[in-house]
């Protein structure tokens, strides 16, 4: 719904001005003829969306570059782990794995 600013005349010639809130122009228009308003000036008003959701003041460019540089970092190590996580050689720098004192053992 928006809110519309307009300016009419009545039959008897009185200027009328007000806000009317309606789905669309065409609406606004049709209300105020069925009060009897011959509309001379009708504008959409500019403002806030009924509702509005920010939290802070927005994100940086400098913030933006660092998170992509990081993700793509984060991604790439997460595809290069999973397409070698069956090759022996490679895990055998990784393992035996010390978990909670207990060794795992070389198995993929």
């Amino acid at each position: 719904m928006a809110t519309f600013a307009y300016v009419g005349r009545t039959k008897s010639g009185a200027v009328r001005k007000g806000e009317l809130v309606a789905k669309t122009r065409d609406e606004a228009v049709e209300i105020l003829r069925k009060q009897s308003v011959v509309v001379t000036s009708l504008q959409e008003k500019a403002g806030k969306a009924a509702f509005s959701f920010s939290i802070g003041g927005g994100i940086s460019e400098k913030d933006l570059v660092v998170f992509t540089r990081q993700f793509g970092t984060y991604v790439f190590d997460l595809t290069f782990l999973a397409s070698n996580w069956a090759d022996p050689q490679w895990l055998g720098g990784l393992w035996p794995i010390q978990l909670y004192g207990v060794s795992l053992p070389l198995t993929a």
